[in-house]
């Protein structure tokens, strides 16, 4: 017979001995929210090392859209780029076979379909769109702590999930 202690000790009892084995539940802390930030910044330091000589290569340059819209510095060539570099990264890694980015294999979170499947490349780009909405918001991330399966509002939308392994 095999039970499981609140402490995350299990307990076995066969033939009149008793032994004892750690078991692998994790348990979701409400401290999501804070772990997953940190992944997300990890990934943002990451793209850095990548965006940041491309951004200053191209804006550098002069290439850009017109400036009449909310002053000098909207829509430039070298901020699309980086828009779409970070689109991209995101939306590989999170539908690719490590089910997440760097920072989110760095503090071993997962993403899956709400059936713990790996998503679709097509809801991998709904979600990473749906996070522009969600951060703007800022109410749609700090949903993370406050809904049942720690989803925030892309997640949600989304149909996906995120969870320790």
């Amino acid at each position: 017979m095999y039970t499981v202690l609140p402490t995350g000790i299990g307990i076995i009892t066969m033939d009149k001995r008793i032994q004892f084995r750690r078991t692998r539940y994790v348990h979701q802390s409400t401290g999501q929210f804070l772990i997953r930030l940190f992944a997300w910044v990890l990934d943002l330091h990451l793209l850095a090392v990548l965006i940041v000589p491309v951004f200053w290569l191209v804006n550098g340059l002069g290439y850009h859209t017109d400036d009449s819209f909310f002053g000098n510095h909207f829509l430039r060539t070298g901020d699309i780029l980086a828009f779409a570099v970070v689109l991209a990264y995101f939306t590989f890694f999170e539908q690719s076979k490590w089910r997440g980015t760097v920072g989110k294999m760095f503090f071993r979170l997962t993403i899956s379909n709400q059936h713990g499947d790996r998503i679709t490349p097509g809801k991998s780009l709904l979600r990473n769109l749906l996070k522009c909405v969600s951060i703007l918001t800022v109410l749609g991330v700090w949903m993370i702590d406050l809904t049942k399966h720690h989803q925030s509002l892309h997640d949600l939308l989304s149909g996906t999930r995120v969870s320790r392994k």
